[in-house]
């Protein structure tokens, strides 16, 4: 089956197709994210399997190898980024819960305060669109959709509010 017919299949839920994309990408994916991941066998499988349920819910129409391949590395690089930042993230919940601040740093108070002041200082939609999209960890469309925007607006609104954050906490987010 040529690539653009497995991705139709795939499209339409043909069990039969999912069965011949995973068989066909599985290794290759695998092989990708202990590469970009560097982790163990289970971790980068947990990121195969993240693809893999990703490439059936949202695979777009790809006419060739080529375009299958290439969106197949952004699928498998953006999900072992996904799931290392949750691993970091329950990182710090768990040393939050001891009450250890890493390394004897100043407390998170302390720490981010100027953060936290230049957050309020955004505008309402921005600093709720910022928490929408990382607090939430919902997607640009999804965000924008909670503050009545499209999808790219949104984008560009988060964008301009993290170049303000980041020009105005150069000292403090340099660590």
């Amino acid at each position: 089956m040529d690539a653009a017919g497995l991705c139709e299949g795939v499209r339409r839920g043909d069990a039969r197709a999912i069965e011949l994309f995973y068989r066909e990408w599985f290794d290759r994916c695998l092989g990708l994210a202990a590469r970009a991941t560097r982790r163990d066998e289970a971790f980068c499988l947990d990121v195969v399997q993240d693809a893999m349920l990703r490439v059936v819910r949202r695979l777009p129409r790809l006419e060739s190898e080529a375009d299958v391949s290439r969106w197949m590395r952004r699928v498998v690089m953006s999900c072992a980024i996904d799931r290392l930042r949750r691993e970091a993230r329950r990182a710090r919940h768990e040393r939050r819960a001891r009450g250890a601040a890493p390394g004897g740093e100043a407390p998170e108070a302390d720490r981010f305060g100027p953060v936290r002041a230049m957050l309020e200082s955004l505008d309402a939609d921005d600093r709720a669109l910022l928490m929408l999209r990382y607090g939430r960890e919902l997607t640009l469309e999804g965000a924008g959709s909670h503050v009545g925007l499209t999808g790219d607006a949104a984008h560009g609104r988060i964008r301009r509010a993290l170049r303000r954050l980041r020009a105005g906490n150069r000292g403090v987010c340099d660590e």
